[in-house]
């Protein structure tokens, strides 16, 4: 991070996503808060004591908070798939460990990666479908025979699996993968707020080229 003020807001906005899961997370984020402020010295307020454990307390939280689990094949698996246009997409495998609960996600795989130049000119639905079909291959181990949940903010993603996909478009891949993996498969709208791992994920990584975790690794 050095004393970038665009990257600490960045990871502060990135932590947002677990306010949830963190207790006085608006305390531990107070230094990041400061860099907002107008004519904040940036330097002087990030290598200050203060800041420096506020970022570190916040990684070990953090960490906590995504420890990755080990699969249980009796329940169904949920992926969510996020992108944005000029960066990359990201993409979170996760399960309920209450079934009845849809805020008890946990995570068991991460994967991200930055678009190269052809795949920026690429429309969303484009870029999420090359996602998600890069996702299903990388977790077939996990997926193969179970009941799999798609999570979306993007709602023509929906119709994946039942329209008639034209075999020139970009989509076309993505079909044919879902159709020979013989995947149990249902893709559902959620809308951003809903989006919780892949998108907070997705923020942190796509600065390197490639990312990829799962908790067999």
């Amino acid at each position: 991070m050095k004393y970038d003020p665009a990257a600490a807001g960045r990871f502060a906005g990135m932590m947002g996503y677990y306010h949830k899961f963190i207790p006085h997370l608006h305390t531990l984020l107070a230094p990041f808060h400061e860099l907002k402020q107008k004519g904040a010295d940036a330097v002087k307020i990030m290598s200050s004591l203060a800041f420096k454990a506020s970022f570190h307390e916040l990684k070990r939280r953090l960490m906590a908070v995504t420890q990755l689990k080990r699969p249980d094949f009796t329940k169904p698996f949920y992926v969510d798939v996020d992108s944005a246009t000029s960066g990359g997409v990201g993409a979170a495998l996760s399960q309920r460990e209450d079934p009845d609960d849809p805020e008890s996600h946990v995570p068991l795989a991460f994967r991200s990666r930055r678009f190269n130049d052809q795949e920026r000119g690429y429309s969303v639905r484009d870029q999420e479908c090359l996602g998600l079909a890069e996702s299903l291959v990388d977790w077939r181990q996990y997926l193969l025979g179970a009941n799999v949940i798609v999570r979306t903010d993007h709602k023509s993603l929906c119709h994946l699996t039942r329209a008639i996909i034209a075999e020139a478009t970009r989509t076309a891949p993505t079909a044919e993968i879902v159709a020979d993996l013989l995947l149990r498969l249902v893709i559902r709208y959620f809308g951003c707020p809903r989006i919780l791992f892949s998108d907070s994920r997705f923020r942190i990584c796509t600065e390197v080229s490639t990312f990829k975790f799962t908790a067999y690794e």
